[in-house]
């Protein structure tokens, strides 16, 4: 009931104070806004398998690498709610209640967790509601897929500190195998859960890892469903075919080394070598070609120097602005050093939440988002640290309270960081689409970040969006802004662009003095509506 209410008025203080953005949909992210428009899409007929939008890119549109798993509940309460309240109703209380019903899941799975390592329930509960940046999966509007991997993620390590037995493994493989069809940002930190239900193994553990290798085969095996019909084939950046039979062997790998323990004199560090170098085998034989240079491997390296460096989250920590790298790393750190002290106190499970947030910041270092994972769990770690501080004096206590209030480290970090000067104010998305909405329509060149708004409220398409599917299209956009007006009018009559939308400095500097970007104006297009900062250009 604490983790409810905790949720319930926490979603209700946030919900109140955006009301005017969330009663219009306008999200807190693109990402939100794309999955809105996903779902729409596939409630208005779209195929269950079909994930191609065709409305973003060039001509064809672009296959998504989103899963159908994070539409189904967005889905399902738009439907329950429209026939009482309206659709657009429905689809606002939709965007609303979603994230705070995971948020509650998350806090309740806090407490759970904490109070099997002997911490105070309600304290990692009330770290847990502000433990910045994860809590910003959760505010109202939040529809995308991260808030629902967290819960996963805290499922199963609910399961690794409980008493061990079979269904709480399958629950565990079950939540593993859905969070990697998900996405794939988690799949590290599911590496470690799976390194430390071995380990767990290793010690006469057999009832967990029977269940987590059942779990995992069969929603393994029951994702094959779950992959687009349009997936491109060799990319590493979703789930796919080979992948999806990665899930499956690995669960029947550790299914066999749990029976092989009771039948063969073998050590059981014998039967893991093989079955890790089994695995090794299969991954380098069947997995996507991709899978060698990451998921952004196909990306255009001019579009990663004008785009993807210059998205926040994508940054890795020590490249970061220094304001954004405290701000997401920060309560992960405490949590990782509370954890380490509690593991050297206490050792058992703590060694396995501590490695789970030191893996979520190895990813952070990679990319900002990996803090994430870190952050969720480190409030279990830092309750610990204020239950041990509450006998030792106010001022230890007030101290722990302190550094375990996530809110405070973006706070820190923007005191502590000088802010950047000259920042280019973004192109106000409600400006733009309140001109393009009046307009017949056609495809745009509109920047990046405007493409969600653009899918959600005309019926556009776009040529770019904040997505590296997108790599073609985003590719034209820049080109078409940013170079001479020859090689812009050569891409916007390949790419049938019939508007272009402008707003200054929206696509970064490097342009070419008579560019788009530059002038604000392009050879056979003709200005045709322009507001709040935005231009609106049309073939002529």
């Amino acid at each position: 009931m604490i983790a409810v209410a905790l949720a319930v008025l926490l979603g209700f203080v946030w919900a109140a104070r955006h009301w005017g953005d969330l009663a219009a949909l306008r999200l807190p992210d693109t990402d939100d806004v794309m999955r809105l428009v996903e779902v729409r899409d596939w409630l208005a007929g779209q195929g269950y398998a079909d994930l191609h939008q065709y409305r973003l890119g060039p001509p064809g549109g672009t296959a998504m690498h989103w899963s159908r798993l994070a539409d189904m509940p967005v889905a399902a309460l738009i439907l329950a709610l429209a026939p009482l309240a309206g659709r657009h109703m429905a689809e606002v209380v939709a965007v609303c209640l979603w994230p705070v019903l995971l948020f509650a899941a998350y806090l309740a799975a806090i407490g759970a967790v904490a109070r099997r390592l002997g911490v105070t329930g309600v304290t990692a509960m009330i770290v847990a509601a502000i433990a910045f940046p994860v809590t910003t999966l959760f505010v109202p509007g939040r529809i995308d897929h991260h808030g629902l991997q967290i819960v996963l993620l805290l499922a199963c390590v609910h399961g690794m500190v409980a008493p061990p037995s079979r269904g709480r493994g399958i629950a565990i493989g079950a939540a593993m195998a859905a969070s990697a069809a998900i996405g794939f940002e988690t799949v590290p930190l599911l590496a470690v859960l799976g390194a430390w239900a071995v380990a767990t193994w290793m010690r006469d553990d057999d009832a967990r890892l029977q269940g987590i290798a059942i779990g995992l085969a069969i929603v393994g095996a029951v994702s094959f469903g779950l992959i687009p019909a349009s997936a491109p084939s060799g990319l590493c950046d979703a789930l796919s075919a080979p992948l999806a039979a990665i899930l499956v062997v690995t669960g029947i790998m550790l299914g066999l080394i749990t029976l092989a323990s009771r039948h063969l004199a073998v050590p059981r560090w014998v039967l893991v070598a093989a079955c890790g170098i089994v695995l090794i085998g299969v991954a380098a034989a069947i997995a996507p070609a991709g899978c060698r240079v990451g998921p952004y491997g196909a990306v255009d390296a001019g579009l990663v120097r004008l785009w993807l460096h210059n998205v926040a989250e994508a940054q890795p920590l020590l490249r970061a602005a220094p304001a954004d790298a405290i701000g997401y790393a920060g309560l992960a750190i405490v949590g990782l050093l509370a954890a380490l002290w509690q593991a050297r106190l206490r050792g058992g499970a703590w060694w396995g939440v501590a490695a789970l947030i030191a893996s979520g910041l190895m990813v952070a270092c990679w990319q900002l988002r990996g803090a994430y994972g870190a952050a969720a769990i480190a409030p279990i770690a830092l309750a610990a640290l204020i239950d041990a501080a509450r006998s030792r004096g106010p001022i230890l206590l007030t101290g722990a309270w302190i550094a375990s209030a996530g809110i405070l480290y973006p706070l820190a970090g923007t005191a502590l960081a000088q802010s950047p000067r000259g920042a280019v104010a973004p192109c106000d998305a409600g400006a733009a689409t309140a001109l393009l909405a009046k307009l017949p329509p056609g495809r745009l060149a509109a920047p990046i970040d405007l493409g969600p708004a653009i899918l959600r409220d005309t019926r556009h398409a776009t040529l770019a969006g904040p997505y590296h599917r997108d790599g073609m299209g985003n590719a034209a956009l820049y080109r078409i802004m940013l170079g001479e007006p020859a090689v812009a009018a050569r891409l916007l009559r390949a790419n049938a662009v019939r508007y272009i939308v402008w707003c200054p400095g929206a696509v970064g500097g490097g342009a070419a003095p008579d560019s788009i970007a530059a002038r604000g104006a392009a050879p056979g297009f003709a200005t045709i509506a322009q507001g709040g900062g935005v231009r609106v250009l049309a073939r002529r």
